[in-house]
């Protein structure tokens, strides 16, 4: 099917090639930092983008000269050996809109135009000529090539015809005189751009767009990113510093949205709050604090972990009146006062009970009992830390395919993921962030290396 074969293209191009040969190659014969002029071919249409910086992976590899001799690039090369890409150039990967179909597309530097063409098309196909740009057209993919550069698109929608192809080309290519996408221009390794994201969570936390810029390091990958927000009160600025977790959480997410954003979400709570909500605040926390080992039953008897585990839950919101909210739930005949907390039940869920805890400025919502000392109860701007480790370690599995999964996964020695805003500027939110894995003794190149060897084995042109 040609969606696979395309998708099977992109994966390749994505991962063997970009990460190990063009990188591989690079380093060894191109010593010169390559121009930026072929990204001045990104359509002023464009949604949403990601950049893949060659060169600078290519300079985290100098760092340790021995990864080179680990990498068998040979096993990563079509039969052809070469795809007639510059390797150290930009590569761009976009996504964009074309007479209502989504579409996605690549920009890249080219040095042979004929083994480009070869790559990308495996039947003959014939270009068509305008304007002095050669443009390639089969089925549903098409390439233009236009001075030392090339733009590959790929539509799903099989009813694109040739004339919309044509038409697109020409006003990239006509745009490209005068390119004005703001497009951040940096020394990063990888940088994701959205112009626009339009999401149902997206849209509820009032996030218009981002940049974000990822690099490798010895231990994983840091982020930074700077998000644009549509309502400039959409977050209260509080502790703008990483998050930390008590002995209970595996992960734990610290927001401190607008008041009315609060109360939606404490809405799709499997019980009734309305009592209290008048003194709910603005500041809230979600914690995983382990794993459920019972069934859980959902209304009509569907098992909602028959099949994976699901974490246990706690939430803690900050309230304005403690004696008032304690006399709220001490008159609702739906909460059981126990000895430090409260015990309601759902109508959504067959034999669960829930657990509330009044503290001095927040009351906490759980799953289960727990001490509340073994909590992290710190608000934060925005905040998230995940200990990975502790997460894949207690996970119970359900399936045999599950522990296969679990096992793959534990081979990379993942750590944690740990965000965090550091600024809130007007309508910006700054936010710094890391992803560790990996043995402390080898570089992320060497813990990633036998997922390339997996996709190299898996996926083949």
């Amino acid at each position: 099917m040609p969606f696979k074969k395309s998708f099977k293209k992109a994966i390749v191009w994505a991962s063997s090639i970009l990460f190990i040969v063009l990188i591989a190659i690079g380093f060894l014969v191109y010593k010169l930092k390559p121009t930026d002029n072929h990204l001045n071919l990104i359509p002023n249409s464009t949604n949403g983008l990601l950049i893949i910086n060659p060169y600078e992976i290519a300079n985290e590899l100098k760092r340790k000269p021995s990864l080179i001799s680990k990498l068998d690039i040979t096993q990563f090369l079509t039969a052809d050996g070469s795809y007639g890409i510059h390797p150290l150039s930009k590569i761009v990967i976009f996504q964009d809109s074309l007479y209502g179909s989504s579409v996605v597309g690549a920009v890249v530097s080219l040095i042979d135009q004929h083994d480009f063409v070869s790559f990308i098309f495996k039947n003959d196909v014939q270009p068509i000529v305008v304007n002095e740009t050669e443009i390639f057209i089969e089925n549903n993919f098409a390439t233009a090539l236009y001075k030392d550069a090339a733009i590959v698109l790929y539509s799903q929608n099989l009813n694109i015809d040739q004339q919309q192809f044509l038409d697109y080309f020409q006003k990239a290519i006509i745009g490209s005189e005068s390119n004005n996408l703001t497009i951040p221009k940096s020394n990063n390794h990888f940088t994701l751009w959205n112009k626009k994201i339009d999401h149902p969570l997206v849209n509820f936390c009032s996030i218009k767009a981002h940049t974000t810029t990822i690099n490798l390091t010895d231990s994983g990958f840091n982020l930074n990113s700077c998000v644009e927000l549509k309502d400039t009160f959409a977050f209260n600025p509080l502790k703008l510093n990483p998050i930390e977790l008590g002995s209970d959480e595996i992960g734990k997410l610290s927001f401190s949205l607008s008041k009315s954003k609060t109360t939606k979400l404490l809405s799709f709570l499997p019980f009734n709050l309305d009592s209290t909500k008048k003194y709910f605040k603005e500041k809230m926390w979600i914690s995983a604090i382990g794993y459920r080992k019972n069934s859980v039953l959902f209304r009509d008897s569907i098992v909602l972990n028959e099949n994976f585990s699901i974490p246990e839950l706690a939430i803690g919101i900050e309230i304005s009146d403690t004696v008032g909210i304690r006399n709220s739930l001490n008159y609702d005949s739906c909460c059981i006062q126990k000895q430090n907390y409260f015990e309601v039940s759902s109508t959504d869920f067959q034999k669960e009970k829930f657990y509330l805890y009044i503290l001095e400025d927040q009351l906490l919502l759980s799953t289960k009992p727990f001490e509340t000392a073994n909590l992290s109860l710190d608000f934060h701007t925005l905040s998230m830390k995940v200990d990975l480790e502790k997460a894949i370690k207690s996970y119970t599995v359900k399936k045999i395919s599950q522990q296969f999964m679990v096992n793959s996964v534990k081979s990379f020695n993942p750590q944690k993921i740990n965000f965090y805003s550091y600024e809130k500027t007007d309508n910006k939110l700054l936010i710094k962030g890391t992803i560790n894995f990996g043995d402390e003794n080898e570089h992320i190149f060497e813990t990633l290396l036998p997922a390339f060897e997996l996709l190299s084995n898996n996926l083949t042109l």
